[in-house]
């Protein structure tokens, strides 16, 4: 990473909020809301480039989590390192951890529709998966519950 002008670039991209304590970074953003600068040879999420010219390299494999849960924010002191699995429990202390069950799930190749069909289906399950196109074990965790469980039973 090459860091002349980056330190100012990162910083003059950043509005201070007195209220919250963040320092928020007001140049481009990636979907979730981090906020990402190009540097070279590539792009970077703002506050990884923050908690490095504050406190050095971070190390292999290590997530630099937010206390103050704002990803915009990349005041080092909001900013701790950890695991993955660190800041998957931190979001699930702070109920931040969302689960979009069925239709709602990003991921969901299926419609609510077409599961309560496959679990009337009572063909074989490798020609139930052929006409919804997609595999076997699909329609096997549909029929034992395993997927789709949020969804009741269909009332007649």
């Amino acid at each position: 990473m090459r860091w002349p002008g980056l330190f100012h670039r990162l910083y003059c991209r950043t509005q201070f909020v007195s209220e919250t304590g963040c320092w928020e970074y007001c140049g481009a953003k990636n979907p979730g809301g981090y906020g990402i600068i190009r540097g070279c040879p590539q792009t970077y999420l703002a506050h990884r480039v923050a908690w490095i010219l504050d406190n050095g390299p971070i190390p292999q494999g290590v997530c630099v989590c937010h206390t103050c849960d704002n990803p915009s924010c990349i005041n080092p002191a909001h900013l701790w390192l950890g695991t993955r699995a660190d800041n998957n429990r931190d979001k699930e202390e702070k109920g931040r951890a969302v689960y979009h069950p069925g239709e709602k799930n990003g991921g969901a190749k299926l419609t609510e529709e077409q599961v309560y069909a496959i679990r009337k289906d009572n063909r074989i399950q490798i020609e139930i998966a052929a006409e919804y196109g997609c595999d076997q074990t699909t329609v096997s965790e549909i029929k034992r519950r395993k997927t789709w469980a949020s969804l009741p039973e269909e009332v007649v």
